[in-house]
């Protein structure tokens, strides 16, 4: 028998259906049995009817389990509740106890990164992923490496974001954010943290941008100082350089370059969005998809010429020490520069684009982008004037 009613105040036994035709599970089931409460809804009369005899038919084949308790626990129940003030429960006070004695993991920090990045190997990521990873936690480390992880709490985390905002793009702190919070959760599901000191960190509690991020073009002449000395003590990677310094490649792209994306025949340069590399599919791109270059620099051909005329992958520094030992220790051993400074190559490509040709869609065509929004926020401010632009595009290998 189905009963009718406007509302479900009433506690008796059985399956009642509402009026109110809004509701997209009218059909309510509400019983005790053996003292266990069932309330549950239905969009229909006979999934209803079903669920109830389901749970009737289990119980009369298995029975119910009744939780019992020794005369010692309500004892120590009792004892507990004349302790404590009236305004405060059992339940309250156990929550208390275990959130001042929650088991801490002894692991340094360092520890668990090591764990973190094999876990990230495991899952067949790319080579490029799990560098990216070990980049991103690596500075976690430089600034609370002496820590225990059960010791970083949420003012640690917060207080390292803040302080690298004020040196890294606000899109790079969404990836110290992202990254940290996948590596504070894995902690978590492992039972080595009660819960990740990320939580409730929003872009709210970091410093707002103020304009483009900074940017760091070299001057003209150290560009030419370094291109010669490249070809000079290094000539293996003068095309790795070329392709940044003259094309606009990224850092991360030109790792994996490959000689036959150069097309001189066609005139341009084709980087796909994914390639073959040693039978496996690997990222060529960033964004994963094509990238054309049909507007490359004259210079460029030269340095092709010279250094390009190759197969297979692009000789290339694959990791920082081999940056800092091949290329960045020589320059600044030469003099030629006192620091090498963030993302220089691309954004002396930018800076030097702009000011040659002064046409900003043609230097984000090249570079990529689907809007001029960032180089006009970005490199307006480094611009150079037009003669020098042209100059950094007539630096050739050799006495040409």
């Amino acid at each position: 028998m189905v009963v009718f009613v406007p509302s479900l105040k009433k506690r008796a036994v059985g399956i009642y259906e509402y009026k109110d035709r809004n509701r997209t599970c009218p059909f309510v089931w509400r019983q005790t049995i053996k003292g266990k409460k069932y309330n549950m809804a239905f969009d229909t009369l006979d999934k209803a009817k079903a669920a109830k005899e389901s749970k009737l038919a289990q119980i009369r084949k298995y029975g119910t389990t009744v939780l019992e308790f020794s005369e010692s626990d309500h004892a120590e129940f009792r004892a507990a509740q004349e302790l404590l003030p009236e305004d405060v429960s059992v339940l309250d006070a156990a929550r208390w106890y275990v959130a001042r004695n929650r088991h801490t993991s002894d692991k340094s920090l360092k520890d668990c990164i090591q764990m973190f990045v094999k876990f990230q190997e495991s899952r067949n990521n790319s080579d490029r992923y799990v560098t990216e990873v070990k980049s991103i936690m690596n500075r976690l480390l430089e600034s609370l490496g002496k820590s225990q992880i059960g010791e970083i709490t949420r003012s640690d985390v917060l207080d390292t974001l803040i302080s690298l905002g004020e040196v890294l793009s606000v899109r790079t702190i969404l990836n110290l954010r992202s990254t940290w919070s996948h590596f504070f959760r894995y902690l978590v599901d492992l039972e080595e943290l009660q819960e990740s000191p990320m939580e409730k960190i929003t872009m709210n509690h970091l410093p707002k941008p103020n304009g483009g991020s900074r940017k760091n073009p070299l001057e003209l002449e150290e560009v030419r100082q370094i291109m010669a000395l490249a070809e000079e003590d290094f000539p293996e990677l003068a095309y790795w350089l070329a392709l940044q310094f003259f094309v606009g490649i990224r850092s991360a792209e030109a790792n994996r370059f490959q000689h036959e994306w150069v097309q001189p025949n066609l005139g341009r340069i084709l980087i796909p969005g994914w390639f073959y590399e040693n039978g496996e599919v690997t990222a060529g791109t960033k964004t994963r998809d094509d990238w054309m270059i049909d507007k490359v620099p004259e210079n460029f051909w030269s340095w092709h010429s010279k250094y390009g005329k190759k197969r297979g992958k692009v000789e290339a520094p694959a990791n920082n020490p081999a940056w800092n030992t091949r290329v960045r220790k020589p320059i600044l051993n030469a003099g030629i520069l006192d620091h090498w400074p963030h993302n220089a190559k691309r954004d002396s490509f930018c800076t030097y684009h702009l000011s040659a040709f002064r046409n900003s869609q043609a230097t984000a065509l090249i570079l990529k982008h689907t809007n001029v929004t960032t180089l006009w926020k970005s490199y307006m401010g480094t611009l150079r004037s037009e003669e020098e632009g042209r100059a950094y595009f007539a630096i050739y290998p050799g006495a040409e």
